[in-house]
């Protein structure tokens, strides 16, 4: 089935793509993780490295893993969410900010050309606001990290 995105410009296609590539974006795409395993996740787009080159993402999911995330300190680190109000989502979901997956941008950008509905919604501002301070307090992630995509000076 053809979307209206089929029928625009190339150039206003790109510019579509420009302005959904930025922080608070909620993206929908497959992600292989490093277990081989290969699922379509849900990812907020938090930062953005110097060079424009790199987007960082935290990813959203159904559960705490508890093998995953053993500890209070670690289940800590997670946001939950509910459907109400945000339409990316189907079901109760957490926020894991213990760690920030990172994206090619022009690759995430092909995929977004080719698919505009892997852009599945944005992020409220406090809910922004709240996942930002959780990944700032996160010592799961390194500072020079954190720098690289703007969350520290």
């Amino acid at each position: 089935m053809q979307s209206f995105s089929d029928f625009l410009p190339k150039e206003t296609k790109e510019k579509l793509v420009e302005s959904q590539l930025k922080v608070g974006s909620v993206l929908k795409f497959k992600v292989t993780f490093k277990n081989g395993v290969t699922k379509p996740k849900i990812q907020i787009i938090v930062g953005i490295n110097n060079g424009k080159t790199l987007l960082a993402t935290v990813f959203v999911n159904t559960d705490i893993n508890p093998n995953v995330f053993p500890t209070p300190k670690l289940k800590d680190l997670h946001i939950k969410l509910e459907p109400g109000g945000r339409d990316y989502l189907e079901h109760e979901s957490f926020v894991d900010c213990s760690d920030i997956a990172e994206h090619d941008i022009s690759i995430t950008k092909d995929l977004l050309l080719i698919d505009p509905k892997i852009h599945v919604g944005e992020l409220s501002d406090d809910d922004l606001k709240i996942v930002i301070e959780k990944i700032l307090g996160a010592t799961t992630i390194s500072k020079k990290r954190k720098r690289e995509f703007g969350f520290l000076p």
